[in-house]
């Protein structure tokens, strides 16, 4: 009888032991469900920031394709312009020559004139 009752003393301190190990392990056990639920909510919010970056990198883009064409565009129409440039500097040389040569028929025309009215002149005294 007495060492039933040390066995049953013994099982009951087992059970006791047991009873105190499975209340730690429930709160333990809660700790984490709340820690679980924590680190969801992170992660939920993580996900949103991470949808937001994304949309903003997506805007970024597509405002660097507008900005490439844009320079592409304006890139053509410098070159354009600078060939436009190219050819009034062309036809500016042209023209500056053809005066030049103008000048110098004027002058030529002068010295023609100025020697007829010499010559006039000289007619005029001897006759």
């Amino acid at each position: 009888r007495r060492a039933l009752q040390t066995q049953i003393d013994i099982l009951e301190q087992q059970k006791n032991e047991a009873t105190h190990q499975q209340q730690r392990l429930e709160r333990e056990c809660h700790l984490l469900r709340g820690k679980v639920g924590e680190g969801e909510e992170e992660i939920a919010e993580m996900k949103k920031s991470r949808d937001i970056a994304n949309s903003e990198i997506d805007t970024l883009i597509t405002k660097f394709d507008m900005l490439k064409k844009h320079k592409d565009q304006l890139e053509g129409e410098k070159a354009s312009i600078n060939r436009q440039l190219k050819d009034v500097s062309e036809e500016r040389a042209v023209l500056e020559s053809r005066l030049e040569n103008i000048h110098q028929t004027l002058e030529q025309s002068e010295k023609e004139k100025t020697n007829l009215q010499q010559d006039i002149g000289k007619l005029q005294k001897t006759s």
